[in-house]
């Protein structure tokens, strides 16, 4: 996948959450599962970026 494709991927999946978010339909159990999610993508980056280091 390239750049753009991430940043647009990561950009609708952004959009996507803010609706849910504003119509109400994620609970904290999903947004709990969400987190977690994400904290997993962020240490991917960070690990990756360390073996730039």
């Amino acid at each position: 996948m390239t750049f753009e494709r991430y940043k647009e991927v990561l950009n609708d999946l952004k959009m996507a959450l803010i609706k849910d978010i504003q119509d109400n339909k994620l609970d904290k159990f999903y947004l709990t599962r969400l987190a977690e999610e994400t904290e997993e993508l962020q240490e991917i980056l960070e690990e990756e970026l360390d073996l730039y280091n």
